[in-house]
């Protein structure tokens, strides 16, 4: 029996067909679907890289402001005293006799390269211009102080009205560890 030519070439398609669908399944499919895969990898590990350079920026930022402050605490030196510095301020703002009191806070010291130190104060009596002057001399001033903490309560005295404010400055010492060795 002969083969008819017109079948000839339906049974070379169908075997084609197939080989390409096996070829398919066997080669193509498994590529394609490696590939998507490494193609997801390589952008999370993109995505992974730009977030370590992003951390690596915000660390040299870090680092560079660590060096700035313990190049602050060693300029201002070792006779440097908060509470010093605070009298000396509200001397120059003009409120020291608005001082009611003036006492160490004590905070956690754990033998760190920074030991901190605070001051809390309260003054009576006294008007905004001269708060103002008061705390932007604390917070401007190249010694690294911060106001942790201000509670401000208006007194009124008859027609006259005053402020009395309680704060707590806060500043750091450099402990007996080396700020060099902290690389």
């Amino acid at each position: 029996m002969r083969i008819k030519s017109f079948d000839m070439i339906s049974v070379s398609l169908a075997g084609l067909a197939f080989i390409g669908i096996v070829y398919y399944l066997l080669v193509v499919a498994p590529a394609l679907s490696k590939k998507t895969k490494l193609e997801e990898y390589i952008d999370r590990k993109k995505a992974d890289v730009a977030s370590m350079l992003q951390v690596k920026s915000q660390w040299e930022t870090f680092q560079a402001s660590r060096k700035e402050a313990e190049g602050i605490l060693r300029q201002r030196g070792e006779d440097f005293t908060l509470l010093t510095y605070l009298e000396r301020v509200s001397r120059e703002a003009g409120i020291e006799k608005k001082i009611r009191y003036m006492k160490p806070v004590s905070l956690s010291d754990k033998g760190e390269l920074y030991k901190p130190e605070c001051i809390e104060m309260q003054l009576e009596d006294i008007d905004i211009q001269r708060l103002v002057e008061f705390l932007y001399k604390i917070e401007q001033s190249k010694n690294l102080l911060i106001v942790d903490r201000a509670k401000i309560r208006p007194v009124t005295k008859g027609s006259e009205r005053s402020i009395e404010l309680t704060l707590q400055v806060r500043t750091y010492r450099l402990g007996e560890k080396d700020g060099a060795e902290q690389e």
